[in-house]
């Protein structure tokens, strides 16, 4: 299962069932380009040639607070993190866009039943 851990996303949102990063990988350039107007995000990223692979593999679209924050405290997600949940994930989890709501339901599930635990409710859930 180590191989899935590296898809959870540091803000707990599980990359392959993402719609940005499904959207990336088939080339659903109408999902892309609509981005910025439904979820008033991505205004510096060039979502027609970025490649979203998932924020742990090589991902080069936008900037990114959740993650930064993650790495320069050396942390897998933001449920390691001792002021968890902090305003920036709080932020994220509630600005109405579904699965970032998902994500801050997975960090909850994940800092009671650790990552394996969650990897295999995602293995059931498929």
């Amino acid at each position: 299962m180590e191989e899935k851990a590296i898809d959870l996303a540091y803000c707990g949102i599980y990359c392959p069932e993402c719609s940005f990063k499904v959207a990336f990988e088939t080339q659903k350039r109408e999902h892309l380009l609509d981005m910025p107007e439904k979820y008033g995000s991505f205004k510096n990223a060039d979502l027609v040639n970025c490649k979203c692979s998932g924020c742990k593999h090589e991902n080069i679209c936008d900037d990114c607070k959740i993650k930064d924050c993650a790495i320069s405290q050396s942390l897998e997600h933001c449920g390691e993190c001792n002021d968890f949940p902090c305003e920036i994930i709080l932020n994220f989890s509630n600005d109405e866009i579904p699965h970032h709501k998902n994500a801050m339901e997975n960090l909850q599930y994940i800092r009671i039943n650790g990552i394996e635990g969650f990897l295999r409710k995602i293995d059931k859930q498929i």
